[in-house]
């Protein structure tokens, strides 16, 4: 029913039936109170001067327009949160925003920037480094096979604890240790450096007799000599520990 303008009253106008079902009655009716019947009613104008009743939605649903209407939707409703209505004014600058979902075209779109994280994370972690990546300590989301952590800067390229007779009791990246005499060892290195400039380590194992010399020579890429002597210059053969730091 719709709501009928009252016109101005002046003096000597007459109060009909018919003037006051129009004006009062039926234009009560018009009203929100005349419209609504049950608790939790909404009204909403369908024209000028005309409303119309919105029973109340079922639990945890949200009111929403239709273009033309309010109407009552699931909160979760795909078609009505896409990102789209939550602007966050940013254009990133470490990622592009993906092109899927459509909205993905608007800068500004949520949904796009979210999408657009997940693909770099996605992107990033499944590139191996390389070689080249590990001696640089290169920054980013590169993953390091196990292999290769031997290719940072700060690791040891080698190690071992040698006998006095050459042998190895535990060791990484060595070939051989050849014993060539007392107090004197020459250590092959399984996988070359790239040159002579590396830092070899030797330590012996602490002994009674050990305290003297300890040094390395004949350094080259892929072998250096050891040598050990007392404190009188005896050469001596004792246990010791070897280490080596550089680029391969």
């Amino acid at each position: 029913m719709a709501y009928t303008t009252v016109p101005t009253i002046v003096t000597g106008d007459v109060a009909t039936a018919s003037w006051g079902n129009t004006y009062i009655k039926n234009n009560f009716a018009a009203t929100a109170v005349g419209v609504v019947t049950t608790a939790g009613d909404v009204t909403y104008a369908t024209a000028a001067n005309v409303l119309a009743r919105l029973g109340i939605g079922s639990s945890g649903r949200i009111l929403r327009s239709t273009g033309s209407a309010p109407a009552w939707a699931d909160f979760t409703d795909g078609s009505l949160f896409n990102g789209d209505h939550l602007d966050i004014d940013y254009t990133p600058s470490a990622y592009t925003p993906t092109t899927s979902p459509a909205e993905a075209a608007d800068v500004d779109d949520l949904a796009a920037h979210l999408a657009g994280i997940d693909a770099a994370i996605a992107a990033g972690i499944t590139v191996e480094a390389t070689k080249a990546n590990m001696e640089a300590e290169a920054t980013g989301l590169l993953y390091v096979p196990p292999d290769l952590v031997r290719n940072s800067p700060g690791v040891a390229k080698f190690w071992a604890l040698v006998n006095s007779a050459g042998t190895l009791a535990a060791s990484y990246n060595i070939t051989s240790v050849a014993h060539n005499g007392t107090g004197d060892w020459t250590v092959t290195i399984a996988t070359n450096f790239s040159s002579a400039d590396y830092a070899p380590v030797v330590c012996p194992v602490r002994v009674s007799t050990v305290s003297g010399e300890v040094w390395v020579e004949s350094l080259a890429a892929g072998t250096f000599d050891v040598r050990i002597r007392s404190a009188t210059s005896t050469d001596l053969d004792v246990q010791f520990i070897i280490s080596g730091h550089g680029d391969q």
